[in-house]
């Protein structure tokens, strides 16, 4: 008897564009008075309307002069360095 091949299971997602702008700064040592450079020990992160408390967190890199700039939803974001 010949049974036809199993057809793989497809599975769809749904990519929802949603209208914001950016966050950005530079992130200056207080204590020296020069650019915190991103790197294994900082990094910057937020959580807002797009990414909550409880999911995942963006995590663009500190550029090596200080700046960052991330891309967020409209509404309340709350941005902080991470010093790990």
């Amino acid at each position: 008897m010949h049974r036809p091949k199993e057809q793989p299971k497809l599975q769809t997602s749904v990519i929802l564009w949603v209208e914001g702008g950016f966050i950005a700064g530079k992130v200056i040592d207080t204590q020296t008075g020069k650019p915190v450079k991103s790197g294994e020990s900082s990094d910057t992160a937020f959580y807002g309307s797009s990414r909550p408390r409880s999911g995942a967190v963006e995590s663009p890199h500190i550029q090596d002069d200080g700046p960052f700039r991330i891309r967020v939803a409209r509404g309340e974001n709350y941005l902080y360095i991470r010093f790990l």
